[in-house]
């Protein structure tokens, strides 16, 4: 599943130092972990020459033993981000919504979106 995404004209993830919703791909992903007790083995793909790439794979994201469903999935959501994060900083050049990305979109740091988001 690809966990960076661009809807409705906002990039939902990464973050890039943006506050953003436990929303789209990214929370899906945590929440469906968390639901059936999986693991998320993080993966992406990076220039390894010219014309040429490789997979890397990450170690697995566990959630947390300890808390309710929404903070275990919260948990795994950030942990998301970070990882993505961190592999758009490496490789900005290559990644397909730099040129959407606005850093002054909505601050959704007090919405509802981040309060009233909740596994289910």
């Amino acid at each position: 599943m690809f966990i960076d995404e661009e809807k409705y004209g906002y990039v939902w993830a990464p973050s890039l130092g943006r506050q953003i919703p436990y929303a789209g791909n990214r929370w899906f992903a945590a929440r469906l972990a968390v639901r059936h007790g999986l693991d998320i083995l993080p993966v992406h793909i990076e220039p390894n020459g010219p014309g040429r790439y490789r997979a890397v794979i990450e170690p697995k994201l566990v959630p947390p033993s300890e808390g309710n469903a929404d903070s275990k999935a919260r948990f795994l959501a950030d942990r998301l981000d970070e990882r993505s994060d961190a592999w758009v900083r490496q490789w900005p050049g290559h990644w397909y919504w730099l040129p959407l990305l606005d850093r002054s979109a909505p601050d959704y740091s007090s919405s509802a979106t981040n309060s009233e988001q909740t596994v289910a």
